[in-house]
């Protein structure tokens, strides 16, 4: 397309030598020329806008890995995160996540299969991130509601909130939690303290620095990071970590 127009310019120009060019008519007829051109290969928008977004992701990888070495000890370090997995695993993968995310939901069985798979070897640290409505901040704030007060029956809620499917209501929530074993009661009355806040607080600030437009993103402590839900790499990245661990 760059070539086109410049040869298209040229061309214009070539064929005004020796005469007293006038520059509105120079442009209209080039826009005439760019115009039919396009309508001629409207194909050319959509490779446009195809590399525009590949550019725009290329410099958000780099602004990541750019931001990713200051960031390390308020990612993995963090010990007020929830997680799922043996707090001393020599693995720790770190996830931003949302309830009312489709592709979270399904990650959460790729992670249930590793920690099958990796016992005591592997630990998913949610960094929770509700992007998706009013539904998805309350879910947030429940799960780390539990996290802080009924830590014992984190796990069990967060995989059952996980497994919902449609649009979370408040009848629905305090269900699901009362069939994990949550006191309810206990679980209202944390949502709005300043422990939740802060997990909410300290994960939109992260994904801020790591320029995170959507969930879920998965980041390992050697750089790796995986954005969106890609078994085979998270796979081979999870192996990856438990080789070098060793």
């Amino acid at each position: 397309m760059i070539r086109f127009l410049g040869a298209a310019a040229l061309a214009l120009t070539v064929s005004a030598c020796g005469e007293a060019a006038d520059p509105e008519a120079e442009r209209a007829e080039i826009e005439t020329v760019v115009r039919e051109y396009i309508l001629a290969n409207p194909e050319i928008i959509e490779e446009a806008l195809v590399s525009l977004q590949r550019r725009a992701e290329a410099r958000e990888t780099e602004a990541r890995e750019a931001a990713l070495p200051s960031l390390t000890d308020a990612l993995f370090g963090d010990a007020r995160d929830p997680f799922l997995g043996a707090a001393d695993a020599p693995v720790t993968v770190v996830e931003f996540t949302d309830y009312a995310c489709g592709f979270c939901k399904r990650a959460q069985e790729w992670k249930d299969m590793m920690l099958a798979l990796h016992p005591g070897q592997v630990r998913f640290v949610h960094k929770t991130l509700p992007l998706r409505g009013s539904g998805s901040d309350m879910t947030a704030m429940a799960a780390l509601s539990v996290w802080e007060g009924q830590r014992e029956r984190y796990q069990g809620f967060h995989e059952a909130l996980m497994a919902h499917r449609g649009e979370m209501t408040p009848e629905e929530l305090s269900d699901i939690a009362q069939e994990a074993g949550v006191d309810v009661a206990d679980m209202l009355a944390g949502m709005e303290s300043e422990a939740v806040d802060g997990h909410l607080d300290r994960a939109f600030e992260l994904a801020n620095q790591l320029s995170l437009r959507g969930t879920p993103m998965f980041l390992f402590e050697d750089g790796t990071i995986i954005p969106g839900y890609a078994p085979p790499a998270l796979t081979a990245a999870v192996q990856e970590a438990l080789d070098a661990a060793q």
